[in-house]
């Protein structure tokens, strides 16, 4: 008993599926389901994509277990002091 269904990519960008999907379940289901179209409309499948990399890449770098995936977050980025250039060192 899904609250909310979101349709994305190339269906959610079609708005007569939307409201075809929203008919049927409507028409079977007992509880109020809210359907509406993904706000990326056909980027979902990109944005999904790119958050599945990141989030192997996070586990590959960080070493992260299984159960811990969705629970840690990178690090906070050192910010350089004003004048600091920690690409280049300069040799005196």
């Amino acid at each position: 008993s899904p609250a909310m269904i979101i349709l994305g990519g190339s269906i959610g960008s079609r708005g007569e599926l939307v409201r075809r999907v929203r008919e049927r379940v409507h028409a079977q289901s007992v509880f109020e389901v809210d359907i509406r179209a993904s706000v990326l409309g056909p980027r979902a499948g990109i944005a999904g994509a790119t958050a599945v990399g990141l989030s192997r890449l996070h586990k590959n770098l960080f070493g992260l277990e299984e159960d811990l995936d969705a629970c840690m977050t990178l690090p906070p980025r050192r910010v350089p002091a004003f004048g600091e250039n920690t690409w280049i060192q300069h040799s005196q």
